[in-house]
């Protein structure tokens, strides 16, 4: 089943396999339990047209010096920040530009930016004139940076890189996973946030995700602690969390409702992820449900 979505260019395809003894089941693109039967999405030219870019950043960070091997991010150990920015459409995008201040509580190891394309334009910020991205490339920009001494315990070191490209929305990929000389008990959390097309609040097979969705983890006591925003899949994650009550909330975008709370309370155990989704009141670019029998000789 094809379906073209209301972004012209973009396309999404969900199967469906089916048997005597079990109930349809929808093919599933990235394999991720926790957010539901995710169809494929791509982006192709269209009839008389030129096709667009389709620009994805994703953002990792990597504890590269533990200076008393636990594990954890103590003040004084250094961690790299690894950025991939990928063209899926079908078109180059062209005066791509990356832009990534360094992050509150740490300092940046000189000498650190590098990027597979393109020129270093400054490194605080690190800024990268990327150039033009054709169809299928894909871009690696990596930095170091290093705790400050001076950092308190349970620091969030919160890090949101932006890249900007000739006549298109700029994209963002944020990592705030990290916790600064945390407890050895933490936990993760994750969850999606998805356009609920049937407005029942629950994420069905064939709802999509929203991507640049910023949710926010607070304490119990309603201090802000971290950030993150959903990639190309509307998922979001915060890993090591320290034990406790959270609650975490999304920021409705412009253009769309909420189909629920817009809040809500998770706990956080030794070991285990808490999950916490949420739904938006919005029916524009989804896919009607059919199911489509799968015929094996």
């Amino acid at each position: 089943l094809m379906s073209s979505s209301s972004t012209p260019g973009l396309f999404i395809n969900q199967g469906t396999a089916d048997a005597d003894q079990t109930e349809p089941t929808p093919t599933d693109s990235d394999g991720v339990r926790e957010n539901g039967f995710q169809p494929t999405e791509f982006s192709a030219v269209p009839t008389g047209g030129l096709g667009i870019p389709d620009l994805v950043l994703e953002k990792t960070a990597v504890l590269v010096e533990d200076l008393n091997g636990d594990g954890l991010v103590n003040p004084g150990e250094t961690l790299e920040y690894i950025l991939i920015m990928q063209n899926r459409g079908s078109r180059e995008a062209t005066d791509v530009r990356l832009n990534d201040p360094v992050p509150v509580w740490t300092s940046l190891a000189a000498g650190s930016v590098t990027t597979s394309q393109g020129v270093v334009v400054s490194e605080i910020p690190v800024a990268i004139n990327v150039g033009t991205v054709s169809p299928g490339q894909a871009v690696t920009v990596r930095f170091r940076v290093r705790i400050d001494p001076d950092t308190p315990q349970g620091t969030f070191v919160v890090n949101t890189a932006t890249v900007t490209q000739a006549g298109f929305s700029p994209i963002q990929a944020q990592e705030s996973t990290l916790v600064v000389n945390a407890p050895t008990a933490s936990g993760s959390l994750c969850g999606s946030i998805f356009k609920d097309c049937d407005e029942d609040g629950t994420r069905d097979p064939l709802e999509r995700g929203l991507s640049g969705v910023t949710v926010y983890l607070l304490h119990e006591n309603g201090t802000w602690l971290a950030s993150a925003t959903t990639n190309f899949l509307g998922v979001y994650k915060f890993n090591t969390v320290p034990v406790g009550a959270y609650t975490v909330q999304e920021i409705v975008p412009s253009g769309y409702t909420a189909a629920g709370p817009t809040a809500l309370p998770v706990s956080i155990a030794e070991g285990q992820t808490a999950h916490a989704s949420f739904a938006l009141r919005v029916c524009d670019g989804c896919i009607k449900k059919i199911y489509l029998p799968l015929i094996l000789n």
